[in-house]
């Protein structure tokens, strides 16, 4: 039987928006989509990193008519930013007509499965094989009919034991050829355990709460004819989810204004400077006569009524007058901030729209 080879790296994005790093001329994008995200996604190892490498974590299925694939994990080291807990997943797809009596258990410890995942722990990307396809020919173990018969009747079956995952393979290759079904496993050199169950969707249709499986035809046809979402975000954000930005940006800049026009310093008033006192200046020689007159004067000016005592009203007033130009740099500082405002609530209102953006989409 031929075998087609394929590797998903979450790590690294191909030319085609997805995480499927390589794969077979064979395989179809939408076929593999539907592989990860609807049977062996719920296989993914909590804690890659830990995976040594003889560890068989993974499982294989068949989700679409003409398939049958066998998937496993692996420890991908650190991604091209040096960051720990990097995994990849090795697939093996086979066509349905030629699948049946094929070890599906066997092809998951292959040495092309083998080589792939020990060259992704110290590579990044993973390179592609010379041979995306090879021949697999080794046979299903024999199997207790009872225990197909228990699987077929309970629609899934748990396995535990060294042979655990032999025995799986076996049942499941045993199963009606119209059945669609997933079977994880896990052997981490102490513990093996296998689990399979059928695959079941409802139908888009359907009203109510009735399921309808995969297996059906319209409903096969419509999983595999979907385009799934590019699992890489655009760079440039589209136009029609900003436009409800908008008018959160325009209430934001209307309420500034309105702050402006009410925050308005008045015109400030202004103040006669005070009268300066002017004393004569004679020439060096008459001091004598000229200082007397001049000392008598300046305490006339700074008192009241020329009694001899302080006006300090006037000195009030003085002082005033002083501290006049510090509320006009006030007032001046002031108008300058009324510019700041709006630009800060406008960038406050953007940062508020895309953070209840991204929470929306993480909600979803």
């Amino acid at each position: 039987m031929r075998v087609y080879l394929a590797l998903y790296d979450p790590s690294q994005c191909s030319s085609d928006g997805s995480f499927w790093s390589w794969r077979a001329s064979g395989l179809d994008r939408r076929v593999l989509d539907h592989l990860y995200y609807d049977a062996a996604a719920a296989s993914r190892p909590e804690n890659p990193s830990q995976l040594s490498s003889h560890a068989v974590v993974g499982g294989f299925a068949s989700i679409s008519p003409g398939w049958r694939f066998a998937f496993r994990y692996g420890d991908g080291g650190r991604d091209g930013r040096g960051r720990p807990g990097r995994f990849v997943m090795v697939v093996g797809g086979v066509q349905s007509d030629e699948a049946s009596g094929l070890n599906l258990a066997a092809l998951l410890v292959s040495p092309p499965f083998e080589t792939t995942l020990q060259i992704a722990r110290n590579a990044c990307p993973v390179p592609a094989p010379d041979q995306l396809e090879f021949e697999f020919d080794e046979a299903c173990h024999p199997v207790d009919p009872v225990l197909i018969a228990r699987a077929i009747r309970e629609e899934g079956l748990e396995l535990t034991g060294a042979d655990a995952i032999q025995l799986a393979a076996s049942v499941c290759d045993s199963l009606p050829p119209d059945w669609r079904w997933v079977c994880g496993v896990h052997d981490d050199g102490t513990t093996v355990t296998a689990s399979m169950r059928r695959l079941m969707t409802p139908e888009p249709s359907t009203v109510g709460t009735d399921v309808v499986r995969v297996d059906h035809p319209d409903v096969a046809a419509a999983v595999l004819n979907s385009e799934r979402p590019t699992p890489v975000p655009s760079a440039r954000p589209r136009r029609r989810r900003l436009l409800w930005l908008l008018p959160l940006s325009l209430a934001a800049v209307a309420f500034s204004l309105t702050l402006n026009l009410l925050m308005e310093p008045s015109e400030p008033q202004s103040v006669p400077a005070p009268t300066p006192v002017i004393v004569p200046v004679q020439q060096q020689s008459d001091w004598k006569e000229w200082f007397p007159k001049a000392l008598e004067d300046l305490k006339k000016a700074t008192s009241k009524e020329g009694t001899g005592k302080v006006d300090e009203k006037a000195i009030a007033e003085d002082r005033e007058a002083v501290k006049e130009p510090g509320k006009l740099r006030s007032a001046a500082a002031t108008s300058s901030w009324r510019w700041v405002l709006p630009t800060v609530l406008f960038g406050a209102a953007l940062v508020a729209g895309l953070v209840l953006r991204r929470l929306r989409r993480n909600h979803d």
